[in-house]
């Protein structure tokens, strides 16, 4: 796999838990469980802070290459490169600021489903096959009130 792609995901990845930690603050405040919105916030900032820790090595590369003389890996794609980056970590907040409102009536509901002390297999699949799934989607076509 290209190394650009591998980069654009994990910066991507980086910038949708961040965007999204900040609605399920919002869901902790709206249903007075903070305890449990603060334990959600670090799940997301985890995957962001390992996706970060995979991604540095891999952006350094290739600079790297940039700055080797016989790599064949000019200014100019390195440039590119980063604008292309950059465009990843737009992506990422774009769909994390979207998903923001369905994530706010979602994380109420599953935190809910979490204090019955399921094992986790029953917990995905209430998320998969009940229409969860489709229930949280369901707040962009107006088929849901959020508050």
């Amino acid at each position: 796999m290209n190394t650009l792609l591998i980069v654009c995901i994990f910066t991507a990845l980086i910038h949708f838990a961040e965007t999204t930690a900040l609605s399920m603050r919002l869901a902790g405040v709206y249903t007075r469980q903070v305890a449990s919105s603060i334990s959600f916030v670090n799940i997301a900032f985890l995957i962001a802070r390992l996706s970060n820790m995979l991604q540095a090595p891999l952006l350094g590369a290739m600079v790297d290459l940039t700055v080797e003389a016989n790599s064949g890996f000019t200014p100019g794609q390195l440039n590119h490169n980063f604008r292309v980056v950059i465009f990843a970590a737009f992506l990422g907040n774009l769909i994390g600021a979207f998903l923001c409102l369905a994530l706010s009536e979602f994380l109420p509901e599953q935190s809910e489903f979490l204090k019955k002390k399921v094992p986790c297999r029953r917990y995905f699949l209430k998320f998969f096959i009940r229409g969860t799934l489709k229930k949280c989607c369901g707040v962009f076509a107006g088929q849901h009130r959020v508050f």
